[in-house]
């Protein structure tokens, strides 16, 4: 009798669940009832959805593994890479230009060019790794966009040789810093970004820092080296150096700008736009070659004519240092960036007291000191107790220089 019981049971079941089996098609043809749901009590779960099920890798294949270098590593490694990238950058600049104006002397205009030349081929084979070469000069419009960076970029590099054969590396290190003061003045006036209280505060500190190290150059300088070609006088060496660096900031501060607010958002790649304005570059500056009266000395003695070793690793070191330092501060933040420029002139400072015997003078520590103070305060490395650094997220000044 039980098992009559049973069977009995087990066929009312199954009639039940036939019964219900248009229904439940019915509310799978609904999304918000489309999860498989059992009509019925079915054994070992049938019906229901099985959590998924872990596959062995196959041969050949590799499971996924850690990251060989933690996130943490990886900032320190780019931090020391820009602290030794600015160092070498002035220091090498200011060592290439003490040579004598004589017959064995280079020319730094030619450097620049062969800087660009040598940045361009640089893009230019990545472009090939990556096979998109076209791609730079497809659209001439978007193309004509990097003259002007270019161009700017250009007389930047001129004016840095200028100011390095006319200025100690420690003082070019510093004034260099002006640039986020034009930057943040371009803003303002291209992109209509205000900057924080402490931005402003920390671009108020950095004038100040700026001017007293000025004035320690003005009142006598440094005597590390020749200063202009023929003995010159040092006052005016230093007024001239002082007047390259101001220009250099401007060039980068609005280049930055324009860059923000003119190539943003564009599909091309770091290698192509770089490919660009080396292109723009060195066309305009063989135009300068041959407009300054250089060309004739170019011709006569060549364009490598005086290039030394210590040339060459500058020229290499300004190449490498324009292309990298952009990838760099992918994987950095501002802060980083502004910790090594400040440990950058404090490198700076001491390896050119060691090599080239400069003096530290009262003047210039101090205001290097406000430098590196307004440089901690623009980035957050040091904050204010107050709501200073409050700013609509829209508004916060984010710049690249």
């Amino acid at each position: 009798p039980r098992k009559r019981e049973r069977e009995r049971e087990s066929a009312s079941s199954t009639t039940e669940g036939a019964a219900m089996a248009p229904v439940g098609r019915l509310l799978d043809a609904v999304p918000i009832f489309a999860t498989k749901v059992p009509t019925s009590p079915q054994p070992h779960g049938v019906g229901l959805e099985r959590p998924p099920v872990l596959q062995k890798p196959q041969r050949g294949t590799r499971a996924p593994q850690a990251p060989l270098v933690s996130v943490g590593l990886l900032k320190w490694f780019i931090l020391g890479f820009l602290v030794v990238q600015n160092t070498a950058c002035v220091l090498l600049m200011r060592l290439s230009t003490l040579s004598p104006p004589d017959e064995g002397a280079w020319d730094p205009q030619t450097g620049v060019l062969v800087q660009e030349v040598m940045k361009g081929f640089a893009s230019l084979l990545m472009l090939s790794y990556e096979g998109s070469v076209r791609s730079a000069f497809d659209d001439p419009a978007e193309a004509l966009k990097s003259a002007v960076p270019g161009v700017l970029y250009l007389v930047q590099n001129n004016l840095l040789y200028i100011a390095a054969a006319r200025l100690d590396a420690p003082t070019v290190s510093v004034l260099s810093q002006l640039k986020l003061l034009t930057t943040a003045v371009f803003s303002v006036i291209l992109l209509s970004k205000a900057p924080t209280k402490a931005q402003w505060l920390a671009l108020l500190t950095l004038t100040v820092g700026i001017s007293l190290v000025t004035l320690s150059q003005l009142d006598g300088g440094s005597d590390d080296g020749p200063r202009i070609p023929g003995g010159a006088d040092s006052g005016l060496a230093a007024f001239i150096g002082v007047v390259a660096s101001v220009l250099i900031s401007f060039t980068s501060g609005f280049a930055s700008v324009y860059f923000e607010k003119t190539l943003k958002g564009s599909p091309l790649s770091m290698w192509a736009r770089n490919l660009q304005m080396s292109a723009f570059s060195t066309i305009i500056g063989v135009a300068g070659l041959l407009a300054g009266g250089h060309w004739e000395q170019v011709r006569q003695k060549g364009l490598l004519h005086g290039y030394t070793t210590t040339v060459w690793v500058t020229i290499v070191n300004n190449v490498v240092g324009g292309l990298l330092v952009a990838m760099a501060i992918k994987h950095s933040d501002s802060v980083m960036k502004n910790f090594s420029t400040s440990l950058a002139i404090v490198f700076t400072a001491a390896l050119s007291a060691a090599i080239f015997g400069t003096p530290i003078a009262p003047l210039f520590a101090v205001g290097a000191g406000l430098v590196i103070c307004a440089m901690l305060l623009y980035g957050g490395a040091i904050r204010l107790p107050s709501k200073a650094q409050e700013v609509e997220p829209s508004r916060e000044m984010q710049f690249t220089a």
